[in-house]
């Protein structure tokens, strides 16, 4: 499939010649490999998708000492100079909020439509990145008579996708690669958190306590609400639905109203400089979200056992980063106060 990069280029590469690339390189370097995100790439290349073979999903990368997705041979920066993509997704595998309002729309004999709109991948012009904004998970309805916010429209069908059609959805794969439990710092133990806090600084030992608390009492009022709702006709909980909300908060990009959650792009970490999705289309003319390795737009070539990442933290202030997170990046500490 050739791919066409919108407002980067062309990509001169082949991707269908990538695909077939013979193994030719040595042993390569071992690291424990993470079960869930393996399912989950055969599924994206299952619908259409692509991803280097040279790249695995890891239990924990030597760099972010967490899971991610790791080169398990070297690329490059040559070979990254062609232009192929080291992941592409066909955005119809991503969970969206046009999804979530079919679902919440069907419900009240509303007629659903074939369309689903995904979000832009300009996101990171336009909204905070993969880490919402406070306000996105925090404001909202606090009553049963309106609409759950956006984020927790999506959250609420993310609980259902999981709880009522587990492994027959669509989504499965992707869901089943979701933490157990997410890092957000309102579900964290006390020892934890107070260990997460420490990391900060002492600014934020001693004044984020109380958010911490704020966004943990909003998050499990709006869950309230939005069961009050719509649990009964979706088979989800209040656990389930702040489970689900705390993986959207962590991992979906977008703005307050248009939101999408992109499966193996988001099992990526975080760090400065590094690649923003980009908009593509396959042969077909069918969309995909693409990634590469770079920094500060130019290539970056990965050795053996290093981590490919992306950066998502744009217009996220540091209280914002550590409600969705669990952490500070570098390049927003010594903006604490």
């Amino acid at each position: 499939t050739m791919l066409a990069r919108s407002g980067r280029g062309s990509v001169r590469a082949n991707v269908a010649s990538v695909i077939t690339r013979p193994q030719t390189i040595p042993t390569p370097v071992l690291y424990p490999i993470d079960a869930g995100g393996q399912r989950l790439i055969e599924w994206v290349s299952k619908e259409g998708g692509f991803v280097d073979d040279r790249l695995k999903c890891v239990q924990q990368t030597p760099q972010s000492l967490c899971r991610g997705v790791l080169a398990v041979h070297s690329i490059s920066e040559e070979e990254l100079r062609e232009g192929a993509p080291l992941i592409a997704v066909p955005e119809k595998c991503y969970l969206t909020s046009d999804h979530a309002r079919q679902l919440l729309r069907s419900l009240k004999g509303g007629a659903s439509s074939n369309t689903v709109h995904v979000p832009s991948m300009a996101w990171v012009s336009a909204s905070a990145g993969i880490g919402l904004p406070l306000t996105t998970g925090l404001s909202g309805p606090s009553s049963s008579q309106q609409e759950p916010s956006t984020a927790f429209q999506v959250a609420l069908l993310l609980a259902h996708e999981r709880s009522v059609k587990g492994p027959a959805s669509f989504w499965w794969p992707y869901i089943d690669s979701l933490p157990a439990r997410p890092p957000n710092p309102w579900l964290m133990p006390d020892a934890e958190l107070e260990a997460a806090l420490a990391a900060v600084g002492p600014a934020a030992q001693e004044q984020w306590p109380k958010e911490v608390e704020r966004a943990r009492h909003a998050i499990h009022q709006q869950a309230e609400a939005a069961v009050r709702q719509y649990g009964k006709a979706l088979g989800v909980d209040e656990q389930g639905v702040v489970w689900a909300a705390a993986q959207v908060l962590s991992r979906a990009f977008g703005s307050d109203t248009e939101l999408g959650m992109a499966p193996l792009i988001d099992m990526c970490n975080h760090r400065a400089g590094a690649d923003t999705p980009w908009g593509s289309e396959d042969v077909d003319g069918q969309p995909v979200s693409c990634i590469t390795s770079c920094h500060n737009g130019q290539p970056s070539e990965l050795l053996a056992g290093d981590e490919l990442f992306i950066s998502y933290m744009a217009r996220c202030s540091p209280l914002e980063a550590f409600l969705n997170f669990g952490f500070v990046p570098p390049e927003l500490m010594s903006k604490v106060k």
